[in-house]
């Protein structure tokens, strides 16, 4: 952690704000990533939640920075030496020159880190009339190199998270595009059996109509043989008979007709 060494984590609050902020840059970071790939509404989305969650940052970095001022007026107040303080004040410029960076890709207007400005009038005001060099610039300058190593492995802890995320985000972006093609198949599977069903429906129609047309025409022809019998009933007895013995026949026939 980058909390002093002599106080205890529950007292020393920074370790959870530099992580924190660590994940939110992560985050940062791979909602910029979508963004670069994304079009149309969904960009302008992501935009407006990046500018939103720099917004954010903006501010606890900035209170950061005025804890990391406030700790350096006493160190040992709060059981910080040089070095812990030096890697806190540049924890908090690369995080803000991060943001800055995002925000100048996403705006085009890169937004002026308020703790450098504080450090660069701290560091005025410290200086000696004649232009010469504050008394403690020697100690930070023999403290710069581990403090630089330290930000640097930082910094690639905090590119690491990002790649991270980022490849999470394209792999999720590939799991959708791969589930769209799955469903865009079934949609397809499904259009085609519901033509198959209509393209049946409507044979089966046909097929319905001409059954119908046939039993009417047999009904029809029904009718036609009851009346003539019952003329032919009227008549002699030899006419009954023949007028029997022709509808019988006529009626073998029409279930001939029917049933074949």
């Amino acid at each position: 952690t980058l909390g002093g060494n002599n106080m205890a984590e529950l007292d020393d609050p920074w370790p959870a704000l530099e992580a924190e902020v660590g994940r939110q840059c992560a985050e940062v970071g791979a909602l910029v990533t979508r963004w670069r790939i994304e079009s149309g509404a969904e960009k302008n989305t992501l935009k407006a939640a990046l500018l939103k969650m720099l917004a954010e940052l903006d501010v606890d970095l900035q209170d950061m920075a005025a804890t990391v001022e406030i700790a350096g007026r006493d160190p040992a107040k709060f059981n910080l030496d040089k070095a812990e303080l030096q890697q806190r004040r540049e924890f908090v410029q690369t995080s803000q020159t991060q943001t800055s960076e995002v925000r100048l890709e996403l705006t085009g207007e890169a937004t002026p880190c308020k703790g450098g400005r504080l450090q660069a009038e701290r560091a005025g005001l410290l200086g000696s009339p004649g232009g010469g060099v504050p008394p403690a610039s020697r100690e930070e300058l023999e403290l710069k190199p581990a403090a630089s190593a330290r930000q640097g492995r930082a910094h690639q802890m905090n590119e690491g998270i990002i790649q991270e995320q980022q490849m999470v985000a394209q792999t999720a972006v590939e799991q959708q595009d791969e589930q769209l093609g799955v469903l865009s198949g079934v949609m397809d599977r499904l259009g085609s059996m519901g033509r198959s069903i209509h393209e049946e429906l409507v044979a089966q129609g046909k097929a319905l109509d001409e059954f119908t047309n046939e039993v009417d025409e047999t009904q029809g022809r029904m009718r036609n043989a009851i009346t003539v019998m019952n003329k032919m009933l009227k008549n002699k007895e030899n006419g009954k008979f023949c007028a029997i013995l022709v509808l019988s026949i006529v009626l073998i026939i029409l279930m001939f007709l029917v049933f074949s």
